[in-house]
């Protein structure tokens, strides 16, 4: 350390500074959790890397996949989710909560087009933009949700993933 010049550590955090340009990609999810937004819709939010290309490794973190009954929203959160294999009928079926659908989506693959944005306060950063799309070798569908441990059980649905009635089922 002692040894290292401003060049060095230039060279060497430059490229995570680097933003790609905006366009599609290919990204791997590689981090998902269960959450409640401000707002109080259930959500996953979801860090995820790109895959392939010049631009292999870049990061976008923090992006979130709502549900919500909103028209716009509600075609956003199920498209998201159907990019990742998890489809309308597993869901109505199995009716997992968002920490069993965070977990299913961790490791899997999705197309994405993301744009630059800058923020006065907080700099450049990229955003995913609509909704995800699936890879384009395509989704592989998901058919079953693993069972959380007590802490994980935020969300709709039920701990082990049975199926369980509540007035929230109108919304699918």
């Amino acid at each position: 350390m002692a040894d290292e010049t401003w060049d060095d550590w230039i060279s060497e955090v430059e490229d995570k500074l680097t933003l790609p340009p905006d366009g599609e990609y290919d990204f791997v999810v590689t981090k998902a959790e269960g959450k409640v937004s401000s707002s109080g819709n259930l959500m996953v939010q979801v860090d995820s890397k790109i895959t392939s290309g010049p631009h292999s490794g870049k990061e976008i973190k923090r992006f979130y996949v709502i549900r919500s009954t909103e028209g716009s929203m509600a075609k956003k959160f199920m498209q998201s989710l159907g990019a990742v294999g998890i489809t309308f009928d597993t869901l109505v079926k199995h009716k997992p909560t968002m920490q069993q659908i965070a977990k299913v989506m961790e490791g899997k693959p999705f197309r994405a087009k993301i744009k630059k944005k800058e923020d006065a306060q907080w700099g450049d950063y990229m955003e995913v933009q609509w909704a995800i799309k699936p890879p384009a070798s395509g989704a592989v569908e998901v058919t079953e949700f693993p069972t959380l441990t007590e802490g994980e059980s935020l969300g709709y649905g039920s701990d082990s993933g049975a199926s369980v009635a509540t007035d929230d089922d109108a919304g699918f």
